[in-house]
């Protein structure tokens, strides 16, 4: 028996590792890095050491970041796994104990984590605050959400069920959007499938499934005892959630055709393209979940034969979220 789970705690071992190569590689390229003076270094692939500029408007410094050190990216996915290790009080360690004390050392942490993850520290939830921040908080739709779900599927391979009420339910505690939800319940699904294979991955392969299994990462889970936080989202988005739920699912299903079309070019796929179509290079919405998880599954379809590639192309993208881009694709 141990013989036989051997290899999927070495997968799931090397899924953690490959997302924090991938942040270190992207952190210093990111748009919002702060990276005081930004160099492309001769060997792309190796970890580089870069000053940071940090403290905001009073306490104004330079943090020196040693080759290999990751963002918030891999220290909210660290506190997930930390807290799957609670079994069924997962949901209370992130909420009571991960999410306030990562507000102590977050680097490089996205303005909605991190409002959330102040109004858990202060003993209560980010939609029940005031009228604005309660809006703020449903409109957040950003990519901070899938970037540190990998954990949730880990020996769940054969219940996406669970894995995608998990997966929202995690989502909820920092983003109310859409966008959020679903672009990690897309990643979420991509991780599930790619967990049975045992051959290289084929070219557009997985796009080709995601795009069949839309019933799947496209549901809403249902979270019991949420009925009220449904009614609130209604009124702050101003507008049936549920419906602008299924309007964003259609939307991704755009993203990953346009993957498709791209991947079906071969050879003749080259450049960036295709993730300026997906809006990569949009700051208006190159950092929303369901653009992130998208551009991931489709450089990891692209470059299946060659990871190191594609890892390295996603970490020195100009103008993208490269850290958490290529998180998610390593």
């Amino acid at each position: 028996m141990a013989q036989q789970e051997k290899p999927k705690t070495d997968r799931y071992l090397g899924a953690i590792i490959g997302a924090a190569a991938g942040d270190a590689l992207g952190w210093p390229n990111e748009y919002n890095s702060k990276n005081v003076r930004r160099e492309t270094p001769k060997k792309k692939q190796m970890f580089q050491k870069w000053l940071r500029r940090d403290g905001g408007r009073f306490w104004a410094h330079e943090e020196e970041i040693n080759p290999g050190e990751y963002s918030d990216d891999t220290q909210l996915l660290i506190a997930t796994a930390r807290s799957l290790q609670y079994g069924e009080n997962w949901n209370k360690i992130f909420t009571r104990i991960e999410l306030p004390a990562w507000v102590t050392y977050e680097r490089g942490g996205g303005g909605a984590t991190k409002r959330a993850a102040t109004t858990w520290k202060e003993g209560t939830n980010p939609w029940s605050g005031n009228n604005a921040d309660v809006v703020k908080y449903f409109n957040a739709g950003g990519n901070g959400v899938a970037m540190r779900i990998l954990p949730h599927v880990f020996g769940k391979e054969q219940n996406p069920d669970e894995v995608m009420h998990q997966v929202v339910l995690n989502g909820i505690f920092t983003h109310g959007h859409p966008r959020a939800l679903i672009g990690a319940t897309l990643y979420a699904d991509a991780l599930i499938c790619l967990s049975g294979t045992t051959e290289t991955l084929g070219y557009g392969e997985l796009v080709d499934v995601l795009l069949k299994r839309k019933d799947i990462w496209g549901k809403i889970p249902n979270l019991q005892k949420l009925d009220n936080w449904l009614s609130i989202a209604d009124k702050a988005l101003k507008g049936k959630y549920t419906e602008i739920w299924d309007a964003v699912v259609g939307e991704t299903v755009e993203l990953l055709e346009t993957a498709r079309e791209g991947l079906n070019k071969g050879a003749l796929d080259i450049g960036s393209g295709v993730l300026e179509k997906l809006g990569c290079f949009d700051r208006k919405i190159n950092g929303a979940g369901t653009v992130t998880a998208a551009a991931a599954i489709y450089l990891a379809s692209k470059y299946a034969s060659n990871p190191h590639q594609g890892l390295t192309e996603a970490a020195y993208l100009n103008n993208a979220d490269t850290d958490t881009l290529a998180s998610m694709l390593g």
